[in-house]
């Protein structure tokens, strides 16, 4: 009978053309078969209505529990220490450097590939041509850093004559770039790393070490760090370069390697014997070298959208987890490793976006995101004492506060 009644009920509620329809089922069999399916249908709204519910509810949990991460992803201190000056350029400032030198505008490709984006280097290349040019990247690419949060950035890049003026000028123009910033309120502290480009001459290898070195070794240097070795992976020797960089480690400098971004087994086996003090990419190690890197405590220097793009991979959070396989074993072992942009400006990301990607992939919690900053701190090539423990306090202080921020609001 309550069945009938809860029934008679919704009918209320159903059209006029309906309930005339209903009117008009005169025969038994029929009625019967509609008033079952309505009941069938009315039971089953019942028992879905608060699964529907809970799904709902859990879904706008997860929404907000991601919005919770990725706000403190972004308001975390982060540190930089893969970011080549030339490649983290802002498109319209490369636009308006080319229109200014009467050279063709750039258009982005509207998907992202490796060779799409490489085939941009050189035009970035010919549209800086002035010192000015120069002052104008430097500048952009700190402010950029810093609105990301970063406090501590190690930029590199390879020095070359523009048309005013020479090698040891455009590392001059740089360094003092980064003492204007310092001398604003800024906490970002900047910090040169020299590269030597392994598709050019030794020569000019030689040449970029020797004053990487004497930049190094003046009293009152305190920003040149390191020096790396990068360029096309395709081209030149990594054994060839091994006395230049002989002489970097000698003088006391720091040694990035861009290492394993193409097969090659026999150069990563060479560079790990080497031993740099960090690893760019480190892409296509073998399961056996990748355990020489952590027997050995080599960071790794890992930059996860030109990483995808490497390794012709589609640019999702999926796609991260799945197929980069030195990520994976990183988290796996607990290997040190550091988050970076790369080509900041070409490949179309930033700080915040590179360090939410690997959140998103491996389901950090904020706990996680923040021990991973924290794990850089280790990794700076920065060697003033005092400068370094600063940096470890406000990281410190910040992740700290931070994380107490959230536990305040979860009780």
């Amino acid at each position: 009978m309550s069945l009938l009644l809860s029934v008679s009920k919704h009918m209320t509620l159903l059209n006029t053309k309906v309930t005339d329809l209903f009117g008009r089922l005169v025969h038994k069999r029929r009625f019967f078969f509609l008033l079952g399916s309505l009941s069938t249908l009315l039971l089953s709204s019942t028992l879905f209505l608060p699964t529907l519910k809970s799904t709902l509810l859990h879904s706008r949990i997860v929404k907000s529990l991601l919005m919770r991460r990725k706000a403190f992803t972004r308001s975390l201190y982060k540190i930089e220490l893969h970011c080549h000056l030339t490649g983290s350029i802002r498109i319209e400032t490369l636009n308006e450097f080319l229109r200014e030198h009467g050279l063709q505008k750039y258009e982005p490709p509207k998907s992202l590939t490796l060779k799409n984006c490489f085939s941009a280097f050189p035009l970035v290349h010919s549209a800086i041509k002035t010192k000015e040019n120069l002052r104008r990247l430097t500048f952009e690419t700190l402010a950029d850093l810093s609105y990301a949060n970063c406090i501590y950035a190690e930029i590199r890049t390879t020095p070359r004559a523009l048309n005013d003026i020479n090698k040891a000028g455009y590392l001059e123009t740089v360094i003092e770039c980064f003492k204007e910033w310092e001398e604003g309120d800024s906490r970002l502290i900047p910090r040169l790393i020299v590269s030597v480009d392994r598709s050019k001459s030794l020569r000019e290898a030689e040449e970029n070490v020797d004053l990487a070195v004497e930049g190094f070794l003046s009293p009152t240097n305190k920003y040149i760090v390191g020096v790396d070795l990068g360029g096309n992976p395709s081209s030149g020797n990594f054994k060839s370069f091994i006395p230049v960089l002989n002489k970097a480690r000698e003088n006391g400098l720091k040694v990035t390697v861009h290492c394993g971004e193409v097969e090659n087994e026999e150069e990563i086996d060479g560079v790990l014997e080497w031993g740099p003090d960090r690893l760019g990419h480190f892409l296509t190690c073998s399961d056996e070298q990748f355990q020489k890197a952590v027997e050995m405590e080599i960071p790794i220097e890992v930059c996860p959208t030109s990483n995808m793009l490497t390794l012709d991979l589609p640019l999702n959070v999926k796609s991260l987890k799945d197929n980069h396989g030195t990520l994976q074993k990183c988290m796996e072992s607990n290997h040190s490793f550091s988050v970076s942009t790369d080509d900041s400006g070409l490949f179309s990301t930033h700080a915040v976006r590179e360090l939410w990607l690997v959140a998103q992939a491996y389901e950090l919690d904020e706990w996680r995101i923040a021990g991973i900053v924290w794990d850089m701190v280790d990794q700076v090539f920065e060697g003033n004492r005092k400068t370094r423990a600063y940096l470890a306090r406000d990281v410190r202080v910040r992740i700290k506060n931070m994380l107490k921020v959230l536990e305040n609001g979860e009780k």
